[in-house]
C-alpha cells in the first residue's frame, strides 16, 4: 500500500512538472524569464516581451545599457529590467510563460546586437500611440519602429550618444549666445574709444 502511494505521489508531481509544458502550442516553448544573473538572457526577456517584431527590437536594450551607464540606475543590466516598476512585462505575471520559438530566437540576436552596440544614448522610451505625463519632459525624441526614445528630465540639453553629443542649441542658448556676442561687440567698441580718446590727452579712460 504504501508503494502504491509511493508511485502516486511521483506520478502527480510529474504531472505538475510537465502540465505547463503540454499547454505551450506548436512552435512555443515555455520559457523561464525570472530575475537571473544572465545578462543576454535578461536582455532576451525583455526584447521579446518589450519589442518582439518591432524594427526597436535592438534598441530597447540599447536603452537598458545606457542606464546603466548614467549613474541614475542600477549598473548591472539584470538589476536594471528588474528594476522596480520599470519595465512593465517583469511585474505582470510573465516570468514564466509559453513563448513563440521564431520570436524568442530573434530576440536573442537582438540582444546580442545591443551588447555589441552598446548605449544609444536615450534613458526612456515609450509606444508612439500613448503619451504618459513624464514624456512631456523627455528630449530629444526619435521614433524607431513603434517607440519613441528620449531622455525623461533632459530638459533642452541633449542626451549623450556614440554618434552625437553635446547640447541642442534651443532659443534660451541661442539668447544666451546673442547677449554673449552683444557684450563682445560693446567691448570691442569700447577698446576702439579708449585708443582714440588716450591720443587726445583724456589718459584712456572713457567718459
Amino acid at each position: 500500500m504504501q508503494r502504491f502511494a509511493l508511485l502516486i505521489a511521483i506520478l502527480a508531481g510529474s504531472f505538475y512538472f510537465t502540465s505547463a509544458e503540454a499547454q505551450c502550442r506548436r512552435g512555443q516553448t515555455m520559457r523561464d524569464c525570472s530575475r537571473s544573473n544572465d545578462t543576454l538572457r535578461c536582455m532576451t526577456c525583455n526584447a521579446y516581451h518589450e519589442a518582439r517584431g518591432d524594427a526597436s527590437i535592438v534598441e530597447v536594450n540599447r536603452t537598458v545599457i545606457a542606464r546603466t551607464e548614467s549613474g541614475q540606475y542600477p549598473k548591472n543590466i539584470c538589476d536594471v529590467i528588474y528594476q522596480r516598476k520599470q519595465f512593465s512585462w517583469t511585474f505582470q505575471n510573465k516570468l514564466r510563460a509559453c513563448l513563440d520559438d521564431a520570436s524568442w530566437n530573434k530576440s536573442a540576436q537582438a540582444a546580442a546586437e545591443a551588447i555589441k552596440k552598446g548605449s544609444n544614448g536615450h534613458l526612456n522610451y515609450y509606444r508612439f500611440d500613448i503619451n504618459p505625463k513624464w514624456a512631456r519632459n523627455c528630449h530629444p525624441k526619435k521614433r524607431i519602429g513603434d517607440h519613441l526614445f528620449c531622455t525623461a528630465g533632459a530638459g533642452r540639453v541633449a542626451s549623450r550618444s556614440s554618434s552625437n553629443s553635446g547640447k541642442i542649441k534651443t532659443s534660451s542658448t541661442k539668447r544666451r549666445s546673442a547677449k554673449s556676442k552683444s557684450r563682445s561687440s560693446r567691448a570691442k567698441r569700447s577698446r576702439v574709444k579708449t585708443a582714440t580718446y588716450g591720443s587726445g590727452g583724456f589718459g584712456g579712460a572713457v567718459r
